[in-house]
């Protein structure tokens, strides 16, 4: 059986070479004279709500390194240290040489032992790991694969007949095997900042997929599902970006990207993109751009209470862009009256009561369906928000039309999990939102309400959000 060789790079190997050598250099500088600009067609921009008076203005395009007509790997991005193979076959789809190689720029791979004159078939590839390239399984190039391959897959494959003249020269540029895409937050044309972006994914992805070395063909494997998007920097800053998100999927044109919550000048709201065209083989960029206004709080008033019965009040004077409500600790349930019209039909229950006779059942839940004591959800009166931080656990927010939004987070504000997501109201136990009126130019009364059910206790924060000149 054919023994895994070791792989020596060296600088200007070729001028020191033999005939009947054959030199395996990575080099994709060539793929940027190929660069064409993206045609009308592969450029999709998008106009999202953000709230009910907002849009977010977004362009998903392929990145200008992708070459149009070879979708080839710029070489200069990858970093030395990466791990990739070079697996090489005769005529017979034999394999005769098996070398795991480490890239260092300017230099190159001798290939020594081979037949003058007999042609072979090259095949190189690498996840784009400094630690690991996964092994082919199969004794033959006709039935060769790389099986249950979960990253950053680039592949090259080539023929060449050794020279026994000179050494035989293979200049290597990789292909991307699945999608990428790269996402930009910006705060857009009033300026300001990023706050917050919780849990965005992007979607469909499969776990894993095997891959053909004779023709690079594809077999998907698993049900689609999400791929998680993972801020690499920008928070509290006017743009951030996102680490490339890998998505290993067939061609689809109905795509989706999803923010369950995104918080741009203080102001929150979800923001979900449709019918997404992403090929294999592509990178791309998705830039969006967030058009929301600078926003200040303005008659803050500090709420602390313990089993009252008698409402709390919060007078808000004349604020342009709406309330908000920002709870760092609630046991178990609350209400708002604002401008003499209650928030919701019924008090706003987050804990399942254990007297099952209790009349108040649990009327909210997480969008995605989970909710509190639900076996991975904790208990509401066990989080903790942070108004120092600025990480409520719950948020409630009144749009300056009077359109109400409700966000919580699973986890307390120093845990991994903390994030603010969107919730909804269980029709099914009669709860719904009412329409209120809120004033934009005369002051506005917000009553906080709890009913007094064994222990009880919010704290909070109330404010008018008013626009301002964004400071920078």
């Amino acid at each position: 059986a054919l023994g895994l060789a070791g792989c020596s790079a060296a600088e200007n190997l070729t001028e020191g070479s033999n005939p009947g050598d054959v030199i395996v250099s990575l080099d994709g500088s060539s793929s940027l004279k190929t660069t064409e600009t993206a045609s009308a067609d592969e450029i999709k921009k998008f106009t999202i709500p953000f709230g009910d008076d907002m849009v977010v203005n977004a362009t998903l395009q392929p990145t200008p390194e992708i070459s149009k007509s070879t979708k080839a790997a710029v070489m200069s991005a990858l970093d030395a240290g990466v791990k990739y193979r070079v697996v090489v076959y005769n005529s017979s789809g034999v394999v005769v040489k098996d070398m795991v190689c480490t890239y260092a720029p300017g230099t190159a791979v001798p290939i020594t032992g081979l037949d003058v004159g007999a042609t072979y078939t090259f095949v190189v590839y690498s996840v784009n790991s400094t630690s690991s390239v996964p092994t082919v399984t199969g004794t033959t190039l006709s039935v060769a694969k790389l099986s249950s391959v979960s990253g950053d897959l680039m592949y090259f494959k080539t023929q060449a007949t050794v020279s026994g003249s000179s050494a035989t020269k293979i200049s290597v540029t990789m292909q991307h095997m699945f999608s990428q895409i790269t996402s930009y937050f910006n705060a857009g044309s009033f300026g300001g900042i990023i706050n917050a972006v919780s849990a965005p994914t992007i979607s469909p992805n499969r776990a894993s997929a095997d891959v053909k070395l004779a023709d690079s063909s594809v077999v998907y494997n698993g049900s689609a599902t999400t791929a998680s998007v993972v801020l690499s920097s920008g928070l509290g800053t006017s743009s951030a970006v996102s680490s490339p998100t890998l998505l290993i999927n067939p061609a689809t044109s109905t795509g989706s990207f999803s923010i369950p919550s995104i918080t741009v000048n203080n102001s929150t709201s979800s923001v979900n993109l449709s019918n997404v065209k992403i090929n294999p083989r592509y990178k791309y960029d998705l830039k969006m751009n967030f058009n929301i206004p600078c926003t200040q709080a303005v008659g803050t008033g500090m709420i602390d209470g313990d089993g009252f019965a008698k409402p709390l009040t919060v007078m808000a004077p004349a604020a342009d862009y709406g309330f908000v409500f920002d709870i760092y600790y609630l046991d178990n349930s609350f209400n708002m009256k604002i401008n003499g019209t209650q928030l919701a039909v019924k008090e706003l229950q987050f804990e399942i009561p254990s007297n099952f006779l209790d009349p108040l059942k649990q009327n909210v839940r997480f969008a995605d369906g989970s909710y509190w004591q639900d076996g991975t959800v904790p208990s509401i009166w066990t989080l903790n928000g942070s108004a120092s931080a600025g990480k409520p656990i719950l948020r409630v927010v009144i749009s300056k039309t009077g359109a109400i939004s409700l966000y919580g987070s699973k986890a307390s504000y120093n845990a991994a999990g903390y994030g603010l997501l969107p919730l909804t109201l269980r029709s099914d136990q009669g709860q719904s939102f009412n329409t209120v009126t809120w004033n934009i130019s005369g002051s506005n009364t917000v009553y906080i309400s709890q009913q007094q059910i064994n222990v009880t206790k919010i704290t909070g924060a109330g404010y008018g959000s008013k626009i301002i000149t964004c400071p920078n």
